[in-house]
């Protein structure tokens, strides 16, 4: 560990993912750590995550994982919206992803949060699993419903 390197932060809000390299003889070894951002350690130190940035933990790490991907020739991916809908707090959108292994599309589903107005990420689904998280949505709606409409929760 005394031998990685600060390689590449990504800041966001209050947080900074770092992103460390160590050589070895495998090949670079990455890791990765979520600290305050230096204005808040600053103001009296870290003082925790609040609930509300939880989910900013998650884009985060999946930036580290692009950004390190790229860096081993496993990118570069291009990712370009297709098309968004939006149904109330909910918004679907349809993006095409490009990397050195062709084009693919996958969906990727956002519910707003009313507090903050920031868009947490519920999913993202590829092609082949569409049609499986449709079936999954419409029998727990069912359920629901059910449930709603007096049903018993017992099986």
């Amino acid at each position: 560990m005394s031998d990685e390197a600060l390689i590449h932060e990504i800041p966001l809000g209050r947080l900074t993912a770092r992103i460390w390299a160590d050589d070895t003889p495998a090949g670079p070894m990455f890791s990765v750590t979520v600290v305050p951002c230096e204005a808040e350690q600053a103001v009296g130190g870290w003082q925790g995550v609040r609930p509300d940035e939880v989910p900013l933990f998650l884009h985060l790490f999946e930036a580290a994982y692009t950004w390190i991907a790229q860096q081993i020739g496993f990118g570069p991916f291009v990712t370009e919206r297709v098309r968004r809908f939006e149904f109330g707090a909910i918004a679907a959108e349809v993006n095409e992803v490009v990397s050195t292994y062709g084009i693919t599309y996958e969906v990727t589903v956002h519910r707003r949060c009313d507090q903050t107005g920031h868009a947490l990420r519920l999913f993202t689904a590829r092609p082949d699993e569409l049609h499986d998280v449709l079936s999954a949505l419409q029998a727990a709606t069912t359920v629901v419903h059910y449930l709603l409409d007096g049903g018993s929760r017992q099986r």
